[in-house]
């Protein structure tokens, strides 16, 4: 067996191809991405978690599919306890509909 090998960080140049596939494996990438961009800046974080979140609801992926990828999102986007209940607020607007603004 053979197992290509890549390196996450060479896909920042490819972040547009991220958003636009398909395979939940991009959004993996994305996450993983943010995470390392963000580790010092939580308020930057939550944006960018919930902005992925959104993006997921607009693939028009399920509230289940979506929540298959919460515990993983939520282990490597870990935000401080204020900014998870920011999260938690916007996830909940924008699975009711509402706007949600970050």
């Amino acid at each position: 067996m053979e197992f290509p090998i890549i390196k996450l960080l060479d896909y920042r140049a490819k972040w547009s191809e991220l958003e636009a596939s398909s395979n939940p494996f991009a959004v993996v990438v994305m996450a993983h991405l943010k995470a390392l961009e963000t580790r010092r800046y939580p308020k930057s974080r939550l944006r960018s978690k919930i902005e992925i979140v959104k993006s997921l609801y607009a693939r028009g992926w399920s509230r289940a599919h979506v929540w298959e990828l919460f515990r993983f999102l939520d282990w490597v986007m870990e935000l401080p306890e204020r900014f998870e209940l920011q999260f938690e607020k916007a996830l909940q607007e924008l699975e009711e509909g509402k706007t949600c603004v970050m």
